[in-house]
């Protein structure tokens, strides 16, 4: 098995027994009423927010998500959230916690907004073509 690359710790993907931070703010992801979508749970797929194999060997497996919906949803990056695989602000905490600063946390908490003020965006978009219609 390969050894899991920027993890000094483990010495192999069986080792892992927390998952890897993708980036610390949530991923602003377009869904489809009626498709399924896998979402990584390890941190180690190049596919971000979503599955592509790279857990296997380690103990993590892909959440699935059934978007009941057209709409765009937070995806959680830190993959610390307790409402998987949607983001519950857990970033932030996760932010103070791996670089113990407030920097790190308006960073995190910036990008959740700038996530917010583009889904408000987009909502307000979609709500005016289907009126025009």
């Amino acid at each position: 098995r390969a050894p899991v690359i920027g993890l000094p710790l483990f010495n192999s993907r069986d080792a892992m027994t927390e998952p890897v931070s993708a980036r610390l703010f949530p991923a602003f992801t377009a869904v489809e009423k009626g498709k399924t979508y896998y979402w990584c749970s390890c941190g180690l797929s190049a596919k971000q927010p979503f599955c592509d194999g790279a857990h296997k060997g380690t103990p993590f497996t892909p959440v699935k998500y059934e978007a009941t919906e057209t709409k765009r949803v937070l995806f959680c990056m830190c993959k610390k959230t307790g409402n998987a695989p949607l983001c519950d602000k857990t970033h932030i905490k996760v932010a103070t916690k791996t670089h113990g600063s407030k920097i790190a946390v308006v960073a995190a908490l910036g990008a959740a907004i700038i996530s917010g003020v583009a889904y408000q965006i987009f909502s307000a978009s979609e709500q005016t073509k289907k009126s025009s219609k």
